[in-house]
């Protein structure tokens, strides 16, 4: 298996469980792991047959951006079940971080992996 990496990219999110959260925003943090087939690319050279990274990232952006969830558990799910619908991938793992959320600099976060079998 064939994987896009998109790694440390900040978002702008509007959610939280507290109103003020979801007023101020606050900075999240992604890494995505993208299952691709990589070989006919790497045969063409061709760059139709590739995903669109910036796509991917701009649509990232926009879902955050867009979402109005309370829990980073709920985005999570809905993030990797659009990617996977949007860009008909196989399989995606994502991985969403609040730094600094808590005091001495630790980060938060949650990993899921979803494939379109569990769609």
């Amino acid at each position: 298996m064939d994987y896009i990496v998109i790694s440390d990219l900040n978002v702008q999110a509007y959610m939280g469980v507290h109103a003020y959260e979801r007023q101020i925003g606050q900075v999240l943090r992604i890494n995505a792991r993208l299952a691709v087939n990589a070989s006919t690319v790497a045969k063409t050279d061709d760059l139709r047959h590739a995903l669109n990274y910036q796509e991917v990232i701009n649509h990232l952006r926009e879902w955050v951006a867009i979402s109005r969830v309370q829990l980073i558990e709920t985005l999570a799910d809905h993030l990797a079940m659009q990617l996977l619908q949007t860009f008909d991938l196989p399989w995606v793992r994502l991985e969403l971080y609040k730094p600094h959320i808590l005091s001495g600099g630790v980060c938060v976060g949650i990993v899921v992996e979803r494939s379109r079998m569990d769609g």
